[in-house]
């Protein structure tokens, strides 16, 4: 069997849509002997910063000398990149023979009655990444919540601690039009009796979280208080004190915001039992050696990759951007449906001069024809160009001495990253 044939059967389940319960994938994992019970697991949510804290805290752990696991979504260019242990890829035979493994249990769960219907792509790769971690037996697994949390396949777990980095609008028809409403859905990953480590969240949301925090008699951790305090030096130097350490690091990845994600992965190591101040260097190694593609990532000092697919996470782009005084930038943008296009243009078309519009080779991506019809009274210099290929040439021919910025969606950063390994053959 070929990686191809992989692929062309994960794609074909994540063409069915995506399925918010956990009843069907607990009464699957039952059937197959629950993989899950044999993880020590730590779950990390949040609109934004996600999927940087739980690769800040793999690389922790894994320089304390622990075999990490780590699962994240979404990939940019290949699906093994969503499993990992001590940060290499799943080996796509290993990988092949897994997901053929759960596919025959599934026909047979469907058969006996075990299941109502398949498990949809999502469940796939989250039972694939419990059976693997299980089988190179990890000493801890960093899950990152897919989506919201409360009724996100991940949260079968019932993980040592879990955190929530940031709470702003995104998936709204999903999780609610509110920010109480997306906050209890995020609060929903909280444990009896464990620690749940937060980051900047609005106000308004405390309550909620307080309230479950209550209700299961679990402990509400702060990474930014009196106590609890980070401070930004210049050249991307950053000095976090706790009340139980000093750290001093600079990340790979860039922007003020990674910062935060690194202390709210530090103040989760912190609170796990292997926390140990003699380890302090090992920490600041792994904060230092963590790297994420697709986050603020410059390529050869032309092109900037940033997946921001949000409001929050277009600040922080934008802010990056005031910040190294970064304009006049010849922008390629797409983003899937649902999105607040006008929101997320207003803060990024002032830093562009040129705005190509395309989508990602994904079923959800928004028609550039609806993008350009919210902009065409601006000034800027808008072109659409469906064909991904072409309107990455347009914009490589187009930009000159102009930077080139990628963003809008992390689904249309990985094809282009696709295309461009294309062009570069």
């Amino acid at each position: 069997m070929s990686k191809k044939v992989l692929e062309n059967y994960l794609f074909s389940i994540q063409r069915s849509g995506f399925k918010l319960e956990l009843d069907r994938i607990k009464s699957f994992l039952k059937s197959i002997g629950n993989p899950e019970k044999n993880i020590k697991s730590i779950l990390i949510t949040g609109t934004n910063g996600k999927g940087s804290v739980s690769t800040f805290l793999s690389s922790i752990l894994f320089s304390l000398g622990y075999k990490t696991g780590l699962f994240t979504s979404p990939h940019l260019v290949n699906v093994n990149e969503r499993i990992r242990v001590n940060n290499r890829k799943i080996p796509y035979k290993d990988l092949e023979r897994i997901v053929f493994y759960i596919k025959d249990q599934v026909d047979k769960a469907l058969k006996t009655g075990i299941l109502p219907n398949r498990l949809t792509f999502f469940e796939t790769m989250t039972v694939a990444s419990f059976l693997y971690f299980k089988e190179k037996k990890v000493d801890f697994g960093v899950f990152e919540i897919g989506l919201g949390g409360r009724l996100d396949a991940t949260n079968v777990l019932e993980s040592l601690a879990s955190a929530i980095t940031t709470i702003s609008y995104d998936h709204t028809r999903i999780l609610g039009k509110s920010l109480t409403k997306i906050a209890r859905e995020k609060a929903g990953i909280i444990k009896e009796e464990k620690p749940v480590i937060i980051g900047r969240l609005p106000k308004h949301t405390l309550p909620v979280i307080k309230n479950v925090v209550n209700q299961k008699n679990a402990f509400l951790i702060k990474a930014f208080d009196k106590k609890n305090k980070l401070l930004l030096k210049k050249d991307n130097y950053f000095i976090y004190k706790t009340e139980k350490d000093s750290y001093n690091f600079k990340p790979k990845l860039l922007g003020k915001h990674q910062g935060e994600n690194a202390a709210i992965a530090i103040k989760i190591y912190e609170n796990l039992s292997v926390f140990d101040k003699k380890m302090n260097k090992n920490v600041i190694k792994g904060i230092e050696e963590a790297f994420i593609e697709g986050r603020l990532e410059i390529h050869k000092d032309k092109i900037i990759f940033d997946g921001a697919h949000n409001i929050d996470g277009m600040k922080r782009l934008t802010e990056f951007l005031k910040d190294q005084e970064l304009k006049n930038l010849c922008c390629l943008f797409g983003v899937s449906q649902g999105k607040k296009i006008d929101e997320m243009g207003k803060l990024l078309f002032p830093f562009c001069k040129k705005i190509v519009l395309t989508r990602a080779n994904i079923y959800r991506a928004e028609d550039p024809e609806k993008i350009y019809k919210k902009f065409k009274s601006s000034e800027k210099v808008f072109e659409i160009e469906l064909n991904l290929k072409k309107a990455v040439e347009k914009v490589l021919n187009n930009s000159k001495d102009k930077k080139i910025l990628i963003t809008g969606s992390l689904y249309l950063v990985g094809d282009v990253k696709k295309v461009l390994n294309e062009l570069n053959k």
